[in-house]
């Protein structure tokens, strides 16, 4: 329940009330492309837990951020890499130390 239903609630929380999980005006929306094959079933009631179990990293093909498509067949267009995933663990780690004073 918690990954697929309180994510949003949990990123409002820590983010300032920045509203994500859903396409609409004032929403931030970021989608991903997948190259995913179900082997099972796949339809509106079980598509979370397709999403939680199902998909990998591998297989995102194409990445799009606040309407601009930064990854494309699984290349990062603008981005410098190394410098994003040094940012990444920067902030990490204060959104951790966010979330565990919050207990």
């Amino acid at each position: 329940k918690m990954a697929v239903n309180n994510n949003r609630a949990l990123t409002k929380t820590q983010f300032n009330g920045l509203e994500v999980g859903k396409i609409a005006e004032g929403c931030i929306a970021d989608l991903i492309l997948v190259d995913y094959q179900p082997i099972t079933d796949l339809n509106k009631d079980n598509l979370p837990w397709h999403i939680v179990f199902g998909f990998r990293d591998g297989m995102v093909n194409t990445t799009i951020v606040a309407g601009k498509i930064i990854m494309r067949d699984r290349k990062i267009l603008n981005l410098d890499e190394k410098v994003v995933l040094s940012e990444a663990k920067k902030v990490s780690t204060d959104v951790w130390n966010k979330y565990h004073s919050s207990f």
